[in-house]
């Protein structure tokens, strides 16, 4: 019976590790996205699709948008389900962004557009994600290494 939850908490623990590593890895590939858009995008302001209607809060006191613009050469483009904060979203819906709300983004073809003043927060979220993913990773990784190390010196 021992056996068997060691056993068990061993693989949650490898589990537990390698979802943290894939975290920490997104948050950083996001953390370089901005920091390329922000570097190397075009300015454009953009609307909040639908107006302050269009701000849709999610369960876990999350807010994203759709946003529309046009490009250098005039074509439209759209993002849609784009997050932002908490403060951000109470000021779009309450106005205070114009009507229809705008935004300054920064965008480039290939990327999702960053809501200029929203970059920093987004790097700070990024930075919180990476820094607490890599350490539980390496948390639930020496756990599955003891754990291992356990079952093996108990089956000799």
């Amino acid at each position: 019976m021992v056996r068997t939850i060691v056993d068990l908490l061993k693989w949650l623990s490898a589990v537990a590790a390698i979802t943290l590593f894939a975290v920490a890895a997104l948050a950083l590939e996001d953390a370089i996205r901005v920091r390329d858009v922000m570097a190397n995008g075009a300015e454009a302001t953009a609307l909040v699709d639908g107006g302050a209607k269009a701000v849709r809060e999610r369960i876990d006191g999350t807010y994203w948008v759709d946003l529309v613009w046009r490009d250098g050469n005039e074509a439209p483009r759209t993002s849609r389900g784009l997050w932002i904060n908490g403060a951000l979203a109470k000021q779009l819906i309450s106005g205070g962004a114009g009507d229809p709300p705008a935004l300054l983004i920064k965008y480039l073809p290939a990327s999702a557009p960053v809501i200029v003043r929203q970059a920093a927060h987004d790097q700070e979220a990024n930075r919180q994600q990476m820094i607490l993913g890599a350490l539980g990773g390496a948390a639930s990784a020496l756990l599955f290494l003891w754990l291992a190390w356990l079952g093996r010196r108990r089956s000799t």
